[in-house]
């Protein structure tokens, strides 16, 4: 077996013999690393890390050797083709799916797990006993490879297939390998930990317990891991702080808490629950910033002139106490932003914290005024919100109206990350920043061929802000929303990197993630790194590469999560409106269909292009609109159609329309 595996490294170019039983490794000029992403047709793509600067690399199905889907893999890269990268897969550096969902199927001396997931291997022998049919989460004990084809699982749970809304919501969990308990020793680790000492004159923490910080978070929030203070100087500028709580205070490197912090990377915010970074030891108790509690927190301290231009800026550890907690409603309500509301959300008595609330206000509009001049991507794409009745199924979806009480505790946020970036830059320094590149050109011109079809005439520009600009002219047509959304279809996918680039959509030169270690582990990072540099430390970046790394495959993952699960949600939604008529919009062309976005229900389906009874359509090559090849008639990007709902599969998310005709504008 040994002997076979090594064989299949010399034909693939990363051994060569060195005689009878000798190999010697081959130097592979064109190795990289990147997260496999397989196709259901069993080829895959491997999206390189960010520091290599090539584009995503073809696997074939017979160049995996043993890799599965979401895996990190080592590569040879090779151009196939001029133009077209191939790559074979040379090991697997780590596995990314460790939980599954699938059917169990008897044989005749086996049992078999099928996946729901048509990315993974179509056949994985079950190790334990099941009933032919089960629906069962499976936890993988060996996977596939040179010497092993096969690979194997075992239960870890049975599914009663009742379509409740909790149990297809675990089913996603479970399908996407997100740890849902902690361990014992990682639970009992977490309790053992002391409430906060304040601090002795001779320590390097300040005692910040003076100054009057707020925290502002939706009104179901447990978890506050920032606050804001501001004061006006006398030169008509400010001094904003910003408080994140201190959790690397609490996670020690190599700890049971901090091994599991990094296998989850995120909290999970799915409709009916939350997956925790943390412990709620932790989470919700000793690193939240709870209204009059002292509380451990890093404070990044910011001078800023009346035209709002960092003057300076002062990065520490401290030791605060928040005064007021504050829904956004509430805060919006208190600073005259909103109507003001028939009750109160909060019981509080906010008066004394007023002028330090407008003061955070009045620099967060300075400071977003300043940004805007210099340019950045403002997308206006409101998202839909599950609304869960008492029973968890739902009873509806809606918008969540934002106004500016989020605007003013995002621009103090990211005015403080901007610091800390700066703050590592400044010194030359690596860390974990958050880097946001240009869209591909590609993107760029479906998507300016897309505002053609809605008869947009913006002008080509590869710029965050004048792109911004030419979307708000457009405010108040019925396809803005539209238009903002395929603008964001369009970008770049944000990473986590060692080495400092550019953000194109925040229009920041560095930027990195600070203020949300609770739930972040790329800034847990960040504060590890900021006290190495103020206790004068030695500065180890060995790891750096890794994490980022890491986070960026786990971010992906989560949002996979929060899209399965809000598609599982809109498709237990609709299957109220089955057979019913609604109005829609075609927000989409694909080359075997037109997708839809329900205009009353807030969902999106799919019409495949055999249901277009009236002709057969062609796709035009732009993507923008299907053509009847004898009636001409067409189905264009923005159109107002009436469909009626057909089917709803919500084990695969789907919802599938016919179209009834187009709604004329005066109807």
């Amino acid at each position: 077996m040994l002997k076979a595996e090594m064989e299949s490294m010399v034909a693939l170019g990363l051994l060569r013999r060195a005689g009878n039983r000798r190999y010697v490794r081959v130097s592979v000029p064109n190795m990289r690393v990147g997260t496999l992403t397989m196709t259901r047709q069993g080829y895959g793509f491997v999206a390189l890390e960010s520091a290599q600067g090539q584009g995503d690399v073809y696997i074939t199905g017979r160049a995996l050797r043993g890799a599965m889907h979401r895996d990190r893999v080592e590569i040879n890269v090779f151009e196939s083709r001029p133009g077209k990268l191939e790559g074979d897969v040379i090991r697997v550096i780590e596995r990314g799916t460790h939980t599954f969902v699938g059917f169990v199927h008897q044989a005749r001396k086996a049992q078999w797990i099928t996946p729901r997931d048509e990315r993974l291997p179509d056949r994985i022998r079950l190790i334990g006993e099941a009933t032919h049919g089960q629906l069962i989460a499976a936890r993988f004990i060996n996977w596939p490879g040179p010497g092993h084809p096969v690979a194997e699982a075992e239960i870890v749970r049975v599914f009663a297939q009742d379509g409740r809304a909790a149990e297809e919501t675990e089913i996603v969990v479970y399908d996407l390998g997100l740890p849902m308990q902690f361990s014992q020793a990682t639970l009992a680790e977490a309790e053992a930990l002391p409430e906060p000492e304040p601090p002795p004159p001779e320590s390097a923490r300040v005692d910040l317990r003076d100054r009057l910080f707020f925290t502002v978070d939706p009104q179901s929030a447990r978890d506050f891991d920032d606050a804001v203070y501001a004061e006006r100087r006398e030169d008509g500028g400010w001094r904003l702080s910003v408080a994140v709580a201190d959790v690397s205070h609490y996670i020690q490197p190599d700890s049971d808490i901090d091994a599991a912090a990094f296998e989850r990377s995120f909290s999970v915010y799915l409709p009916d629950r939350v997956l925790p970074m943390l412990p709620e030891r932790l989470s919700a108790d000793l690193c939240s910033l709870r209204p009059n509690v002292d509380r451990y927190a890093m404070v990044v301290e910011m001078s800023i002139s009346p035209d709002g231009e960092f003057t300076s800026y002062n990065v520490m550890a401290a030791m605060i106490r928040s005064r007021l907690r504050l829904s956004y409603d509430r805060c919006a309500d208190l600073l005259g932003l909103v109507k003001p509301a028939t009750s109160s959300v909060d019981a509080d008595d906010a008066e004394p914290y007023l002028e330090a609330m407008r003061a955070v206000l009045d620099v967060t509009r300075t400071l977003r005024r300043r940004r805007q001049k210099k340019g950045y991507l403002a997308l206006d794409v409101p998202e839909a919100q599950v609304t869960l009745a008492e029973d968890g199924d739902v009873s509806g979806l809606h918008f969540y109206e934002r106004h500016e009480a989020h605007l003013m505790v995002e621009d103090a946020m990211l005015a403080a990350n901007v610091c800390v970036a700066d703050f590592f830059v400044a010194r030359g320094l690596d860390s974990v920043f958050r880097t946001h590149g240009p869209p591909p050109e590609s993107g760029l011109d479906r998507f300016f061929l897309q505002m053609r079809a809605l008869d947009f005439n913006l002008p080509r520009t590869e710029s965050a802000g004048p792109l911004s600009a030419g979307l708000g002219r457009l405010k108040g047509d019925r396809n803005f929303w539209l238009a903002n959304m395929l603008l964001l279809r369009a970008m770049a996918r944000a990473e986590y990197t060692p080495k400092v680039d550019g953000h194109f959509g925040l229009g920041f030169e560095a930027y990195l993630h600070f203020t949300s270690p609770i739930r972040r582990y790329s800034d847990l990072t960040v504060h590890r790194l900021i006290k190495r540099v103020l206790a004068a430390d030695e500065y180890d970046d060995s790891e750096l590469e890794l994490i980022a790394a890491h986070c960026s495959r786990r971010e992906r993952i989560v949002l996979d999560a929060e899209r399965e699960v809000i598609g599982l949600y809109k498709a237990l939604y609709m299957e109220q409106f089955l057979n019913e008529e609604l109005p829609a919009i075609i927000s989409g062309i694909g080359k075997n269909g037109m997708f839809i976005h329900f205009t009353t229900t807030h969902c999106d389906a799919f019409i495949p292009i055999a249901d277009l009874r009236d002709d057969w359509f062609d796709v035009d090559e732009n993507l923008t609109m299907l053509v009847g090849r004898h009636t001409g008639n067409r189905y264009c990007l923005g159109d107002r159609i009436m469909a009626q709902v057909t089917e709803v599969s919500v084990s695969k998310r789907r919802v599938t329309a016919r179209s009834l005709g187009p709604i004329s504008d005066s109807s």
